[in-house]
């Protein structure tokens, strides 16, 4: 008989504690799950509050919509925030009324974790790492206007408030203390510092998708949405307690107020709706290492666990595309993207840069093009092994005539500042031979593979395996267990650029027995030509039917899992053989995903590893016309008060046409099929704010860019 997991939904919680100065052999795990506490109030205040269930029905939905959509690439968000600090009356800087550099330590731990800022404790390197492009400005100035005397900062006199003797229960902090000091939730971000009951270091207030529940204001809405921290779990010096003293009890419950969940999803190896976060059978605590549980190796790393604050310095992919979602859509949180508070903060830029090709033959042109945010007023561009190896232009074009895998480094400044960003091992230059140019045989993890799994239900899990090489890990969807018959789980590649290549070829390594003669799980194969918005081109399927053209092995009425070589493909036993599939048709391709899905039917488990690309490269030559980018683009008129001809000249087939803000943020995407020498469109830019825009476009020529004024 076959066993049947069920994964339950338990609802999200906070079990950090703070234990004291307790030797960690001798720490006990307590569990006091301060955001579950909250939860569970809100929704006895008011029973008509959505459920987590009902939550997650609608963020799915959000996710679908985005990528028919053809989502736009992400920008980078600035959140402002206010700190209300709750204090007893002592001085500044003593006892719980904590000092300014112990709270902008805590700003700081935020921007290095939640921006993986190399060279801080927020770097990794992690395939499935993520920078979540989310930032957080301290605001300077109050609801009313007024000048803050502290930038961020809200001290309040618990005396002067009325409010009892600390320490506070999560009821009466939110219920008194909160709904009498928050500040507009859809202009600021609320983060409470203050002494906190039960040893709670934190709980926020998980997002809703609406704000039309007949919630009361003072009853778990908007009075009460953002986060709250323990005085001594807040900021990385100060008066912090060791062992969350390094200001990842923010970063936790910032994660949940972005709609994160816990990373064993609050249940025994249960599910946190991010597919590259391994299942765990619980919590860790302290800093364990090779933990593992639920068939992989645990991410004790994540900040969605509870180990000790040093051992946290990771957000994964998945986890960045649910925040960016709850930030895009759910209740206030949309609203505080469009909050001024930061613009009137004098920031400094922050530095970012794309690329139109990161993998290129030798003797190619690359074109760089600069998405900084927060109007920088000078550039200074470092290209390893590039020509030219400096530039201090706004969209350099670089060539490359050796071989090698090399740096490029922005740096960014305007009279507020300045920023570097370093990308290490960023462009990879090839030798035009025949050559492997992606191999991934999932030893360190996922890699950079996402998982498509809109059931929510078992799914692809990396797993311990014998008989392959390299290493001993693969990839596999339990279909021995999966009990709900033709449900699609989906393995996403990253973005392939096939145009660098001729002849490019894909194959890879499986292994799969059948159950018995009745059972055709099947595996296939698709890839996407628009970025993974649409899998159209079906490139291979396969399920047994007795021809022995799928399974590597006969019947096997167990739990498979490969242990030898004679398991897989490439034994030579007179089973399947392994796959290759010619590309070549998708060769002029610059946006191609690849998609493995298995379709289930009940029957036994299915494995693929050492997935490879190879093909002979090809010199691309970009950005290096002898044309200005104004003899390819022009725009009339300009300035502009709302009605914006552009003209393309010469750019004959598909290109990609955006518009850019001065904070770095996309506008307007479009995709455009050129036909003809002249190609004409117009463009109704009346709702824009005056300004600089810019208009930028990429075709095979290269990218262009064109500033535009917008006037009234």
């Amino acid at each position: 008989m076959k066993r049947l997991l069920m994964l339950v939904w338990a609802g999200i919680c906070l079990t950090h504690i703070l234990p004291g100065q307790i030797n960690q052999k001798e720490r006990t795990p307590i569990e006091r799950c301060g955001t579950e506490v909250w939860e569970n109030e809100r929704q006895t205040l008011n029973p008509l509050l959505e459920t987590r269930e009902e939550f997650e029905q609608w963020l799915m939905v959000k996710k679908k919509e985005q990528q028919e959509a053809n989502r736009a690439a992400s920008s980078i968000y600035t959140i402002p925030v206010i700190i209300h600090v709750v204090h007893d009356g002592e001085p500044i800087g003593t006892g719980f009324n904590i000092s300014y550099e112990q709270i902008q330590s805590q700003i700081d731990v935020l921007n290095e974790d939640f921006r993986r800022k190399a060279g801080t404790p927020g770097s990794n390197t992690d395939p499935v790492g993520a920078d979540i492009e989310i930032e957080f400005c301290m605001v300077t100035t109050d609801p009313d206007g007024g000048t803050l005397a502290e930038p961020g900062v809200d001290r309040i006199n618990r005396n002067d408030a009325g409010f009892t003797a600390p320490p506070y229960l999560t009821g009466y902090a939110s219920s008194t203390i909160q709904t009498a000091t928050f500040w507009d939730p859809e202009e600021y971000m609320n983060i409470w510092v203050l002494p906190l009951a039960n040893d709670f270091l934190g709980y926020a207030q998980l997002p809703n998708s609406s704000t039309l529940t007949g919630l009361p204001s003072n009853n778990g809405g908007a009075a009460t949405d953002g986060v709250v921290i323990n005085t001594q779990s807040f900021g990385r010096q100060g008066n912090v307690s060791p062992p969350y003293d390094q200001g990842r009890t923010t970063t936790h419950e910032v994660g949940h107020w972005m709609g994160l969940v816990h990373i064993w999803g609050d249940d025994s190896c249960g599910n946190d709706f991010c597919g590259d976060t391994p299942a765990a059978s619980g919590p860790h605590y302290g800093c364990p290492s090779n933990d593992f549980s639920c068939g992989s190796t645990d991410m004790i790393e994540n900040y969605m666990d509870y180990t000790d604050d040093v051992c946290m310095n990771i957000f994964t992919q998945n986890q960045k595309d649910r925040m960016r979602i709850v930030m895009e859509n759910a209740a206030r949180r949309v609203n505080l993207l469009n909050s001024s508070r930061c613009s009137q903060s004098g920031l400094a830029p922050v530095a970012d840069f794309s690329v139109s090709h990161e993998q290129v033959c030798v003797g190619s042109a690359i074109q760089f093009t600069d998405l900084s945010a927060f109007n920088p007023t000078s550039r200074s561009w470092t290209f390893e092994g590039g020509s030219p190896g400096t530039s201090t232009a706004v969209n350099p074009s670089v060539e490359y005539n050796q071989p090698g895998i090399y740096k490029v480094t922005l740096t960014v400044a305007n009279g507020a500042g300045s920023n570097t960003l370093e990308r290490i091992n960023y462009i990879e230059v090839i030798e035009p031979v025949a050559t492997t140019f992606y191999i991934e045989d999932f030893e360190n993890g996922f890699g950079d593979w996402t998982i498509d799994n809109p059931e929510l239900d078992r799914t692809w899990t990396l797993v311990e395996v014998g008989g392959n090489t390299p290493g001993n890990r693969a990839m596999y969807v339990n279909h021995y267990l999966y009990t709900n018959i033709g449900r699609r789980d989906g393995l996403i590649s990253r973005k392939f650029d096939l145009s660098a290549y001729d002849g490019a070829t894909l194959s890879f390594e499986h292994a799969h027995r059948r159950f018995s003669n009745n059972e055709q799980d099947s595996l296939i194969v698709y890839l996407s030509t628009d970025d993974g918005q649409t899998f159209p081109h079906r490139l291979f399927a396969g399920a047994e039917d007795g021809s022995q053209d799928f399974a590597t092995g006969p019947l096997s009425n167990t739990n498979f899992v490969p242990a030898t070589a004679s398991d897989w493909c490439f034994s030579g036993s007179g089973w399947a053989d392994c796959i290759e599939i010619d590309l070549n048709n998708f060769q002029n391709e610059q946006n191609v995903r690849i998609k493995f899905e298995t379709v289930n039917d009940y029957g036994n488990n299915i494995f693929i590893d050492n997935i490879q690309l190879f093909g002979t490269c090809r010199p691309v030559r970009v950005g290096v016309d002898s044309k200005a980018s104004s003899e390819y683009v022009t725009l009339y008129p300009n300035p502009t008060q709302g009605q914006l001809e552009i003209q393309l000249a010469d750019l004959q087939g598909p290109v990609e046409v955006s518009l850019w803000n001065g904070l770095g943020q996309q506008l307007r995407a479009e995709s455009w099929g050129v036909k003809g020498s002249s190609f004409l469109q117009t463009w109704n830019l009346e709702t824009l704010n005056p300004g600089i825009y810019i208009f930028r476009v990429e075709s095979q020529k290269g990218t262009f860019t064109e500033k535009i004024m917008v006037q009234r």
